[in-house]
């Protein structure tokens, strides 16, 4: 059998592991990402290792990035080229990847909003404001016209909400008539090039990915976002909404550009 036509193989029956199975239970229903299993070798059938720590050791900010080689997990094939394949959760959801010997495997994990709870004049609305989050956002005027009606038509009511972006449970407490936003930053637009008028490139969805609770805090370099400015040192330019109201920030190449939330709202 050729090397294309097992892996082609060990693909499909790692698939078909993960619809049958799902995982293991210290991974279902876990938020974020957990390593489920991890082999290193002639996969599917040969010589192979487990390294499920090794690979789980590696995970960090949320996500993992690990050269497969013999140098991470030793040799359990020798003169075969080897495979890793990892098996794991992201937010619950199980899925498998794989890299060839000399390949780097990258498993991302994207921050995703979760609304734990949600009580609005004393009522349950939890229902109600997961439908409204779209694209990992959510935007809405607090009151009946967006939640319905509560026992407490006629007094001043207020929203608390419990909900996660990729991070630890937050809480927020919004007043009837006031906007609620989650995330309180959300990015509009982002650029990073020669700007205002050089070369340059769109990296609004790169950097609305490092969107984390509430805050936003990103490196502008080459590294995250190539060059598109060869020779010349570059901006990143990033328009954004905090608590819904619209700004603009901006930072030269190599400085870290950084948004918070004010505490207490």
């Amino acid at each position: 059998m050729t090397a294309s036509l097992r892996m082609f193989s060990f693909l499909v029956l790692s698939f078909l592991g993960v619809l049958l199975f799902g995982g293991s239970a210290s991974g279902a229903g876990a938020f974020g990402l957990v390593i489920v299993k991890a082999e290193y070798g002639d996969l599917p059938s040969g010589a192979k290792a487990d390294v499920t720590q090794k690979v789980s050791e590696a995970v960090k900010d949320g996500g993992v990035s690990i050269e497969a080689n013999n140098e991470q997990f030793g040799d359990p094939a020798e003169g075969v080229q080897k495979t890793l394949c990892v098996t794991y959760t992201l937010d619950g959801v199980t899925a498998s990847k794989t890299a060839v010997e000399g390949e780097t495997l990258v498993i991302k994990s994207i921050p995703t909003l979760k609304i734990r709870s949600a009580s609005y004049g004393g009522v349950d609305v939890t229902a109600k404001l997961a439908a409204l989050a779209k694209d990992n956002k959510l935007n809405l005027t607090v009151g009946d016209a967006a939640l319905g009606s509560t026992p407490a038509a006629n007094a001043a009511k207020t929203l608390t909400v419990t909900y996660t972006v990729g991070g630890d449970p937050l809480v927020r407490t919004v007043r009837e008539n006031d906007v609620l936003a989650i995330p309180r930053v959300q990015i509009v637009k982002a650029a990073y090039g020669d700007l205002p008028a050089g070369g340059s490139i769109d990296v609004t969805k790169i950097v609305a990915e490092q969107v984390k609770n509430d805050g936003l805090t990103v490196t502008a370099g080459n590294e995250l976002f190539t060059d598109p400015a060869e020779g010349i040192g570059k901006t990143l330019q990033v328009d954004y909404t905090l608590d819904g109201v619209p700004a603009s920030k901006s930072v030269a190449e190599n400085e870290t550009l950084t948004i918070e939330a004010p505490a207490g709202k």
